[in-house]
């Protein structure tokens, strides 16, 4: 990864517009994989426990297929092109609790929100072809 590095980030919220699933889609332009990492929280005994993931494709249809599976019931979902300009340079130490903590809306640089009357997986592959196709070497 570089210096500064884009990011997918799809939020899936719930009717009352509270988030339930978040996930983060990167490229490696060194290894030629998808990165991906979601995470959501529930609640037990009081305390709010988080729940994540992390899993790489090589292929956009990979990371369509995931997020498909994912969102399948979404009620709102947000798709969001999010700068960020100081991830860790191994894909592996990209975590989601890094890529949460690093998140500012001032980072954002486009985004769309969906209704469950609008399907958004040709937006989904808009994004996945810019976060191959552009990139920061420096």
């Amino acid at each position: 990864m570089s210096n500064d590095s884009l990011v997918l980030k799809i939020v899936e919220k719930d009717e009352h517009n509270v988030d339930i699933n978040r996930i983060y889609v990167f490229y490696d332009h060194n290894l030629l994989t998808f990165g991906i990492r979601g995470g959501y929280e529930t609640r037990k005994n009081g305390a709010d426990i988080t729940h994540n993931y992390s899993y790489y494709t090589d292929t956009c249809e990979g990371v369509v297929a995931m997020i498909k599976l994912l969102t399948n019931r979404f009620v709102k979902l947000s798709l969001c092109l999010v700068k960020y300009g100081c991830l860790p340079k191994v894909s592996d130490d990209i975590s989601y609790g890094i890529l949460t903590c690093l998140d500012r809306r001032a980072n954002e640089i486009v985004g769309f929100d969906y209704d469950n009357s609008k399907k958004p997986l040709s937006d989904i592959q808009m994004f996945l072809d810019v976060l191959v196709n552009v990139y920061n070497d420096y």
